[in-house]
Formats: C-alpha cells, sequence, structure tokens
C-alpha cells in the first residue's frame, strides 16, 4: 500500500459543511481508532442527541489524547476521551458569563492549530440566523477562540472584528510556525490581511497591512509553512503572486510577481511536494497552468499550460509519496489528475463522473485508494 505524506494539518479551505459526509466518517475512525486497534467490537461512545435522530457529527480533529467535533445544525462544541461520561458539551461550563450573555448561538466553525498547549479554533457566536451567510445582527461574530489541552477550559483570544463584526468569517487556512498561528483576518479597519497570534490577546496582531488601499483587497490565502518560512498568495493593488513571510512586517515580502504572466490571475492551490511549492494559476482567459517554486524569484518558474478544454480545476484532494492528485473539469465532466511536478507527469487519470463533492470525499476519506493510479 502506497504510505502517505501528512504534515499532521487540518485541512481549511472548504466552504461550511462541504465535507458534511467524510468528517462523520473520520469522526467514527477516530473514535473507534482505540477499539479496532485491540479487534473489539465497535460500541456508541455516547448518544449525543437522544432519539431516531443522529448526532450531526462534524467538524471533528484531534486534541492531544480527546477529540473535538460539533454537533448538528447548533454546532456546538463537544469533547471526547472516548468515554461515556467523558465525552461532554463544553460551553455553557466554560465561557464566561460576561461573554456568554452576549450570545444566545453558539457554532464551533473548525479547529485551527496548535502552540504548546494551546488548542486555536473558530467559534461563531449568535451568527447564522435563518443560515443568512451576512447575519451578524448581535453577539461577537465569528472570532478566535482557544482551548487549554490540560484543563479544556474555552476563552476568547481576540475580538478581531469589535462589536458584532466577524474577524475570521472568511478563514479557510492557518499554519503553524516558529510557536504562532498565522492566518488571514479582518478587522474592519485594514481589510483581510496576515494575522499571527502566540495565544494571547496583546500577541494576537496585524502582521503586515499589504494593501493600505483595500481596493482590491490583498486577498493573502492558502497559507503554506515551506522551509521555515511562511508561503501565501497575495496582492498589494499593483502587484500578484506568491508571497513569504518570517512573521514580521520587514520579513513580509513579494517573491515573485505573477501578474505580468497572468493579468488579475486566481490561485487555484497551493501545495508542498517533494521539496518545492506548486500553484496552480488560472489567467484573465480562464487558462490554467502550473507553476513551481522553491521559494526565491529566480526559482519561482512555469511548468506547464494546462489544455484550453479544461474549465475548473478543483484544489488537490490527495498525496502520495509519488504524486499528487487534483479534480479538473472537462466538457465530458469530471476527471482525477496527477502530478511529480513535471509536465510529461501531469496526465489525467480516470473520468469520474461524479459530482466533484463525492469525488473529494472519497480521495480525502483513503488517499490510499489512489494506489495504482
Amino acid at each position: 500500500m502506497t504510505s502517505i505524506i501528512s504534515n499532521n494539518q487540518i485541512s481549511y479551505r472548504r466552504p461550511r459543511n462541504y465535507y458534511r459526509v467524510v468528517m462523520n466518517l473520520l469522526a467514527l475512525l477516530l473514535l473507534a481508532y482505540p477499539i479496532i486497534a485491540f479487534s473489539q467490537e465497535p460500541f456508541i461512545v455516547k448518544d449525543i442527541n437522544p432519539g431516531t435522530a443522529d448526532g450531526g457529527i462534524s467538524h471533528p480533529a484531534r486534541m492531544g489524547d480527546k477529540l473535538v467535533f460539533a454537533r448538528g445544525r447548533d454546532g456546538s462544541l463537544w469533547i471526547s476521551d472516548g468515554s461515556e461520561a467523558g465525552t461532554q458539551e463544553r460551553f455553557v461550563a466554560d465561557i464566561s458569563p460576561s461573554i456568554r450573555n452576549q450570545c444566545t448561538e453558539w457554532i464551533f466553525e473548525r479547529l485551527l492549530g496548535q502552540v504548546g498547549s494551546t488548542y486555536f479554533l473558530v467559534v461563531t457566536c449568535d451568527a447564522w440566523k435563518g443560515y443568512n451567510p451576512y447575519p451578524y445582527n448581535d453577539g461577537l461574530g465569528s472570532e478566535l477562540w482557544a482551548i487549554d489541552s490540560t484543563s479544556q477550559s474555552i476563552r476568547l483570544v481576540k475580538d478581531i472584528a469589535p462589536g458584532t463584526g466577524s474577524g475570521l468569517f472568511f478563514l479557510n487556512d492557518a499554519v503553524v510556525l516558529n510557536d504562532a498561528l498565522f492566518f488571514k483576518a479582518e478587522d474592519g479597519m485594514h481589510g483581510m490581511e496576515l494575522w499571527k497570534s502566540d495565544g494571547t490577546e496583546s500577541g494576537t496582531i496585524l502582521v503586515k497591512d499589504i494593501n493600505p488601499d483595500q481596493n482590491p483587497p490583498s486577498r493573502n490565502r492558502l497559507l503554506l509553512n515551506f522551509d521555515g518560512s511562511l508561503f501565501f498568495w497575495a496582492s498589494d493593488g499593483s502587484r500578484a503572486g506568491l508571497w513569504k513571510s518570517d512573521g514580521t512586517a520587514g520579513g513580509t515580502e513579494i517573491v515573485r510577481d505573477l501578474k505580468p504572466f497572468l493579468g488579475d490571475h486566481y490561485l487555484a492551490d497551493l501545495e508542498e511536494f517533494e521539496d518545492a511549492i506548486f500553484m496552480i494559476l488560472r489567467g484573465n482567459a480562464n487558462q490554467y497552468e502550473l507553476w513551481r517554486s522553491d521559494g526565491t524569484a529566480t526559482g519561482t518558474t512555469k511548468i506547464m499550460q494546462f489544455p484550453g478544454q479544461i474549465s475548473q480545476i478543483r484544489t488537490v484532494v490527495a498525496k502520495t509519496e509519488t504524486h499528487f492528485y487534483f479534480l479538473v473539469s472537462v466538457p465530458t465532466g469530471w476527471q482525477l489528475w496527477k502530478s511529480r511536478g513535471t509536465a510529461e507527469s501531469t496526465i489525467p487519470v480516470k473520468d469520474i463522473n461524479v459530482s466533484v463533492s463525492i469525488a473529494n470525499q472519497v480521495a480525502s476519506v483513503e488517499p490510499a485508494l489512489l494506489h495504482g493510479y
């Protein structure tokens, strides 16, 4: 069986409920792992939604030797140690009254990463009423929270967008680097920019206002820890391309401006593979290209241009020791492609002819199923 490359990080690039099925499968596997290891019969740890309805588990993630997950549409946060007594909802007991009284609805969005004993997560407070994507009527919105792995206490790290705004509403990726969590956030004054946090309110700060004019916003996205530095895509208004940062404003700079090659291009994906960064880009003419970078300007080069009939490329869904795999939309439907980072090795594997969400779920649950393709 092909071994899987993993950096033990959570993926944050999917829309809300995008992986509803796969998250339930992963939750089941994570909860059942100790049981399977000892060849015991699986059993229900706890009926968290008594009655005939299912538990609606989503967004599961490991937190040390425990599992954190959201339950059902209310998105409430639960922590489990694998026992019935140790599977509990946390918010009511752990949030201070001053904060709890501001919110009537809690939604645990996702776990972001770990720095020391602190686990960062996104929590939405009193939003999504009627599933309106832009509610912001009261409460704190979507902000940065933390759980202490020892005491399991939950606290608000910082209200980045003060008041009812959501500093992390559009968060889709985060990276841990040099004992800090890096993420994109919007504080209502600087647009969507690069931030970092050490787990304290004073240590949660804007790294750099890449585009002070906010027109267009810098839209830094797809953060990647590569060779000890943070890499991401961003625009400062006149330039757009691959950027790098050491966590300081002075050390945050563009690696190579790709706007002269692709115009107002769009980054479909940013991935590390075989000691290099690979980017799938879409230019003004809806033309997709594969680029490679070693983290330097001269080492950031175009590998190939995809065929013109491709209308859409989804992010990389799986990686093995030999290839990375992604989904491509052609006139006849969706195809699974693979690449080793060269033009010759970037080829279609198979017509999938299923919805993109199902294809993503299958590949993400068990990338080893791709062995032989």
